[in-house]
């Protein structure tokens, strides 16, 4: 007969939530990213087909103006590319405001989902088979961030960032891939922990 263990019930539950709240928090992480840059792409060509629109209209309604008339209906012309830039990057602004309180969030209840397993592994013998659910494993695959090494920026989530060669859209500089040893500078993300579906259910007796 299995030996009793005090709250392991609580155990359970407790850690279900975390993995609950950490794989929401890494959808949130994805939504947020994916809307970014879906807002970027649009924000640029609807504002790109208004201002090439509007310089067709001033080159053949302005061409026998006054040079007057021809400056102050050419400013627009002018400016729109400097406030698409200062929308682009208010817009970028306030989702990396949001991704960052996500990676907080997630940070803290990774945290918690450690402590709570190091809390479980007292209690339990190291051969009990609930810890094999709930071990954390460095092989399952999961989603990583990827952070520009030269100013730090968040930039999005892969499945295989090593690999991964981009430009950071913050200071224009070119990212190569990294090598294994160079993993450290990646902030790994936890798995979608939620996957572990169809557990079964262990009670202490």
């Amino acid at each position: 007969m299995q030996p009793s263990y005090p709250r392991l019930d609580t155990f359970q539950h407790a850690l279900n939530l975390l993995e609950h709240d950490i794989d929401n928090t890494i959808n949130e992480l994805l939504r947020l990213d994916r809307h970014l840059r879906r807002s970027q792409v649009l924000l640029v060509l609807y504002s790109g087909i208004v201002w090439i629109v509007y310089v067709g209209y001033c080159f053949f309604a302005l061409r026998h103006a006054r040079w007057d008339t021809i400056i102050l209906g050419a400013t627009p012309a002018i400016v729109s590319p400097l406030c698409i830039c200062f929308s682009q990057r208010l817009v970028e602004w306030w989702f990396k405001q949001h991704q960052g309180q996500a990676q907080a969030k997630l940070a803290w209840l990774r945290a918690r989902y450690n402590s709570k397993l190091n809390e479980l592994k007292v209690n339990v013998p190291s051969d009990h088979p609930i810890l094999e659910l709930y071990q954390a494993s460095s092989e399952r695959p999961g989603h990583h961030a990827l952070i520009c090494t030269f100013c730090f920026a968040y930039n999005g989530l892969a499945s295989h960032p090593q690999s991964t060669q981009y430009v950071c859209p913050k200071c224009l500089k070119f990212n190569a891939a990294h090598s294994t040893g160079d993993a450290g500078d990646m902030v790994k993300e936890e798995g979608s922990i939620a996957s572990r579906v169809k557990r079964r259910h262990i009670k202490s007796r």
